[in-house]
């Protein structure tokens, strides 16, 4: 179980030794919820843009959302 602050894992920001910055780390695929505000800055709103479909949203509540990670296939 792992706990990440968005937009990590998809985009490495501030992550061990600099050297993934900006690039995906390897278990953004293990990802199975997102909780995130609404309103997100132009950065955040494309890595978001990115993996929406991916995701759908299953609560939306006070300026923020929960996704879920849909199923493959």
């Amino acid at each position: 179980e792992r706990i990440y602050m968005f937009p990590n894992p998809w985009k490495a920001s501030y992550w061990g030794t600099f050297k993934q910055e900006g690039k995906p780390l390897p278990f953004a695929d293990d990802v199975d919820w997102v909780l995130l505000p609404v309103s997100l800055d132009p950065e955040p709103r494309a890595v978001y843009d990115s993996i929406r479909s991916q995701f759908e949203t299953v609560h939306e509540n006070d300026g923020v959302r929960l996704l879920r990670r849909l199923p493959e296939g």
